[in-house]
C-alpha cells in the first residue's frame, strides 16, 4: 500500500470515528435532557398534587367535624344540637370544588375514590337537611333515623378519606422508576 492511500484511509477512519462520536454524544445529551425534563415535570406534578390532595383531605375532615356536632337526646329521641344545612352547605361545596381539582391533578386512579367521597358528602348534606326539615315539621323521617344516617355517612367519609390518603401517598411516592399497573 502506498503512503498516499494509507494517509487517505487514515483520514477517512478518523473522520468516521469523529462523526460517530459526535452522533453518540449528541444522542446521549438529548436523552439526558429528556430524562431531566421528565424528572422536573414529575416533580412539578407531584408538588401540585400534594397541595390539592392536602386541601381535599382537609375539606372532607372539616365536613365530618361539622356534621359530628349533631347530638340526640336519647331519652326524648329529639335532636338537641344539629348543624344547619346553611352551615354545612359551604363545606360540602368546598369538597366538590376541590374534588374537581383532584380529578384534574390525577392520576385517573384517584377519580373513582374521589367520586365516591363526593357522593357520600352529598348524602351527608341531604341527611342533615332531612333532620332540619323534621325539626321544622316538614319531613316524616324520624330524628333518630336522620341522626343514624348522618353518623353512617360520617363513618363512611372517615373510611373513604383514610383510603384516599393511602392512595395519595402511593401516588406521591411514585418516582417513575417502576412500571405502573394498567
Amino acid at each position: 500500500m502506498d503512503a498516499g492511500l494509507a494517509a487517505v484511509l487514515g483520514a477517512l477512519a478518523g473522520a468516521v470515528a469523529t462523526t460517530g462520536a459526535a452522533f453518540a454524544t449528541g444522542w446521549s445529551a438529548r436523552e439526558q435532557a429528556k430524562i431531566a425534563a421528565r424528572a422536573e415535570h414529575r416533580r412539578q406534578r407531584r408538588d401540585a398534587r400534594q397541595t390539592v390532595y392536602e386541601d381535599f383531605i382537609n375539606a372532607v375532615e372539616a365536613l365530618i367535624e361539622a356534621a359530628r356536632l349533631i347530638h340526640l337526646d336519647i331519652n326524648e329521641g329529639n335532636v338537641i344540637v344539629a348543624p344547619s344545612s346553611e352551615e354545612v352547605q359551604p363545606l360540602e361545596n368546598s369538597v366538590g370544588k376541590i374534588a374537581t381539582k383532584v380529578i384534574l391533578a390525577g392520576p385517573a386512579s384517584m377519580s373513582e375514590r374521589v367520586q365516591e367521597l363526593r357522593g357520600t358528602a352529598r348524602s351527608l348534606l341531604i341527611n342533615l337537611l332531612r333532620i332540619e326539615l323534621r325539626i321544622k315539621g316538614m319531613s316524616n323521617v324520624s330524628e333518630e333515623k336522620g341522626v343514624m344516617l348522618v353518623e353512617a355517612d360520617c363513618v363512611a367519609l372517615g373510611r373513604l378519606i383514610a383510603e384516599f390518603s393511602q392512595d395519595a401517598q402511593a401516588v406521591l411516592d411514585d418516582d417513575g422508576t417502576q412500571p405502573t399497573a394498567s
